[in-house]
């Protein structure tokens, strides 16, 4: 298993600096956001497909001068653009280049048909890269309902989960309505949080997120992916304001006595 941070509450500074910065809280691996929202990553889609070169460049020189590696590339895509897939395969392209093995999406289509659909072709793209593709339990997709999202799984062949238990506690399903997923998962994203999307992440151990449950879950399951220490930085909806450092390394300790067994 891999042990990761996801880059988000350090995007006030640059990739290279945020990298090393994250080396030095103990991660070897991060989790990379590519969105179409410019304020929740370093690149858009759109950058990667028409600056491939200058892409690539960013992300291998600041990997190569903090010493941390990649363990999966979370890609916010605009469902409604004619431009989608071509945005999605040159990430995909990019990942491959980099040895990234995963690629975290988003259900965002209200439509299951629609979605599956979707993910379908995201899927076509992916097989030819040997990477995998996983939907996230995400507020705002279809994916934030555990039954909705095992069937998006597990009718569609090669598509995988990355789990997010705040999300689905946040927003009211209760651990035990996740099992079914756990055979599917291939990312998991890490943090405290409530019961009210407004409380999405607490820090840690003061939240409830039963991780004694999702912990056991994913070792009966066999779970060999990354982990992810998935604080997010302060949002303007968060009921609960707090520096999410000294979180982070809370969660990096329970996550590195999990993984050492």
């Amino acid at each position: 298993m891999k042990l990761a941070c996801t880059t988000f509450p350090f995007q006030s500074l640059p990739l290279g600096a945020a990298l090393r910065h994250i080396r030095e809280l103990g991660f070897e691996w991060v989790d990379l956001p590519i969105y179409s929202a410019r304020e929740w990553g370093y690149l858009t889609p759109e950058e990667v497909r028409n600056e491939p070169a200058m892409a690539l460049g960013l992300i291998e020189t600041a990997t190569l001068t903090s010493g941390v590696g990649i363990a999966a590339i979370t890609l916010s895509t605009n469902a409604e653009s004619n431009q989608e897939r071509g945005d999605f395969e040159a990430v995909c392209n990019m990942a491959a280049r980099l040895g990234v093995g995963i690629i975290n999406v988003f259900a965002y289509l209200k439509d299951e048909w629609l979605a599956r659909n979707r993910l379908k072709d995201f899927l076509a793209i992916v097989r030819e890269r040997k990477l995998t593709l996983c939907v996230e339990n995400s507020p705002t997709t279809i994916a934030i309902d555990p039954e909705t999202a095992y069937r998006l799984v597990a009718e569609t062949p090669g598509l995988m989960i990355s789990l997010n238990p705040a999300n689905l506690t946040a927003y009211g399903y209760s651990a035990v309505t996740w099992t079914q997923l756990f055979p599917y998962v291939r990312n998991c994203f890490v943090r405290d949080g409530g019961h009210t999307p407004d409380m999405r992440q607490m820090p840690w151990g003061t939240g409830e997120v039963d991780w004694a449950f999702v912990l056991n879950g994913l070792r009966k399951s066999n779970y060999d992916g990354p982990l992810t220490i998935a604080y997010i930085g302060t949002r303007p909806d968060d009921s609960l304001r707090f520096d999410p450092e000294p979180e982070i390394l809370k969660a990096r300790v329970v996550m590195e006595k999990f993984i050492a067994g």
